[in-house]
């Protein structure tokens, strides 16, 4: 299973190679664009913020990835979240998280100079944003 799987970049690649995919997003147009991609997935339209869906909720997953995500959620959401997951798996299944976070508030402001300095838009919200482990 692929939360917020987007475009499908990572999840396309094990569906190319006979991989049984499930991807939940919230944007609804990406996931209009994913069916034509990967016509076999299953794709479910799921704000994860609001919990996972029922349509999901009684299956079992070898492997869950998650991209990008958990910025989206609040330092205690971040728990739920990771909760909510773990009864997901099969027994002995793993979960994948892919996240930007930084030591410091101090290293993450840097690295918004950095990226604005460039001539890039930072993509950052306050409150809920990436995670500062200080």
């Amino acid at each position: 299973m692929d939360i917020g799987i987007g475009t499908g970049t990572l999840s396309y690649k094990l569906y190319s190679k006979g991989m049984k995919i499930t991807g939940l997003d919230f944007p609804n147009e990406m996931l209009r664009i994913l069916r034509k991609k990967m016509p076999n997935a299953k794709l479910y339209l799921v704000d994860f913020k609001n919990g996972f869906s029922e349509i999901i909720s009684n299956e079992r997953y070898d492997f869950i990835i998650s991209s990008y995500t958990l910025h989206h959620l609040e330092m205690e959401e971040k728990t739920v979240f990771i909760n909510q997951l773990s009864r997901l798996l099969t027994n002995g299944g793993t979960i994948i998280i892919e996240n930007v976070s930084f030591e410091s508030q101090s290293d993450l402001e840097k690295c918004k100079s950095e990226v604005e300095d460039s001539g890039e838009l930072w993509n950052y919200k306050k409150e809920p944003g990436y995670t500062v482990w200080e």
